[in-house]
């Protein structure tokens, strides 16, 4: 209550240099401010301590205007973050979360199947000369028709082919790597 009686008291309190003012009046002027309000007004604009409090009132309203603006500015950069976020999270997340969860599945799929890393090592190097294998033999069977291919049986085998010696040298390379 305290500091609200205090501003009360400041907000109705009379400008320090309005008595001054007034005592430098005429009988005649003094007799002119009473019936004339607008020579009244004039005459308290006209005080140290109202020319104050209207800059401060201006520059405040600056500030706040200021502050407007840039809150404003904030506003469309803070909208632009929100949609570039929901974004992100709507499709890097997705995938990123999609290939953990099946990477985290193979882990433990392996983990069950080879109990140790050892083990691991072998079954991957066993699997690799298996596919090599198969496709030494698959190409001495296609070489052994001499041409006599139609052009779709030619097109699945090149696919089978990559597919096994990419999985081939993948397995090789695994197992290299996790030798080391």
């Amino acid at each position: 209550d305290g500091a609200h009686g205090d501003a009360i008291e400041r907000a109705f309190s009379v400008p320090k240099d309005f008595n001054q003012e007034l005592e430098s009046k005429s009988n005649v002027e003094l007799r002119a401010l009473m019936t004339d309000d607008d020579a009244f007004d004039a005459l308290l604009a006209s005080t140290t301590c109202v020319r104050e409090s209207v800059a401060f009132v201006k520059e405040l309203k600056a500030e706040i205007s200021r502050a407007c603006d840039d809150n404003e500015a904030l506003a469309g950069e803070v909208r632009a973050a929100q949609t570039q976020r929901a974004l992100l999270e709507s499709t890097d997340l997705r995938r990123a979360e999609e290939a953990y969860e099946l990477a985290r599945e193979n882990v433990s799929t392996r983990r069950a199947n080879y109990p140790t890393l050892a083990l691991a090592i072998d079954r991957a190097r066993e699997r690799a000369r298996s596919l090599e294998e198969s496709c030494r033999a698959s190409a001495a069977a296609l070489a052994s028709t001499r041409g006599r291919v139609d052009r779709d049986d030619l097109d699945d085998f090149v696919r089978a082919y990559v597919e096994q010696k990419t999985t081939q040298h993948r397995l090789d390379l695994t197992a290299d790597i996790a030798q080391e």
